[in-house]
């Protein structure tokens, strides 16, 4: 007879499984398959206090509120622009007739600017990994948020309204909030695409290593830049980075610090591992 956490297993190992496959997918160049991610995710991650119908897998599992939580970014205090999860590729050629274009590119493991590695859930899903301040641009993003956005109002489970969208995401994918921007040699100005559906890979690779790390269960997961990189070396990928302002040299993790070179106009603050500020 199936037990109720039979039941939980059984749907858990085919969830992460679709999960792998998808990533797998972006992996070769089909970046849109981070929709289905943040579906996948979804399932996994949200509850809801106001429908007790809507509770979440590893809630329903037991161990939502216990497990630690894979973590690839970093954190500082009073950031003007953090940069987390993804790196920037400047020549991303989709096929050898097309021209090249930056994108944003998941980290998955080549990062070292990290503070703490396995943190709780809940700062795990609520903290910043994105924050841009600037004279056009103050807005952030959560994973928490980027995740249900893309799937409930940008089609992993749900299209909404357009107008209607969160302001913050809809800037992203619009291109008309940008972190970044990139100039040709001709002095012409592009934005940088996929920042969304980046980070949603970068946080289901964090998803898989956590749920890895406890349980046998699943497909083999064999994650890799090498298809999008297509060639380029990996050193080209301009890597994590923040600017800090005020009390940018107070981190909120770390414990024993590296400290970083300091300017009138950039600070790597000293309580923050491993940062440091790399525009090429």
């Amino acid at each position: 007879m199936i037990t109720s956490n039979d039941y939980y297993l059984n749907q858990l190992k085919e969830q992460v499984n679709f999960l792998i496959d998808a990533c797998h997918s972006y992996d070769r160049g089909s970046f849109v398959y981070a929709k289905q991610m943040s579906a996948i995710i979804r399932t996994l991650l949200k509850d809801n206090p106001k429908n007790k119908q809507t509770v979440s897998l590893l809630a329903s599992l037991g161990v939502k509120e216990t497990l630690k939580f894979y973590n690839t970014a970093y954190s500082a205090k009073d950031p003007a622009v953090l940069l987390n999860l993804v790196g920037l590729l400047r020549q991303y050629q989709p096929s050898p007739a097309s021209a090249q274009m930056p994108i944003y590119i998941p980290m998955l493991d080549d990062t070292d600017l990290i503070d703490v590695q396995w943190i709780d859930f809940d700062d795990w899903w609520e903290s910043n990994v994105i924050v841009c301040k600037d004279d056009t641009n103050n807005f952030s993003l959560s994973r928490k948020k980027i995740i249900l956005t893309m799937a409930e109002q940008d089609g992993g489970v749900h299209v909404d309204n357009f107008n209607k969208m969160d302001s913050v995401y809809k800037g992203i994918i619009t291109s008309t909030a940008n972190i970044l921007t990139h100039i040709t040699p001709s002095g012409n100005t592009i934005a940088i695409k996929y920042l969304q559906y980046a980070l949603v890979r970068q946080i289901a690779h964090e998803v898989i290593t956590t749920l890895r790390n406890v349980y046998d269960l699943f497909a083999p997961y064999n994650p890799t830049q090498e298809y999008i990189l297509n060639g380029i070396p990996k050193d080209r990928i301009i890597k994590p980075f923040m600017i800090a302002l005020n009390d940018g040299d107070l981190s909120t993790r770390t414990d024993t610090p590296i400290s970083g070179e300091r300017g009138p106009g950039i600070v790597a603050p000293p309580g923050t591992a491993y940062i440091r500020l790399e525009i090429k």
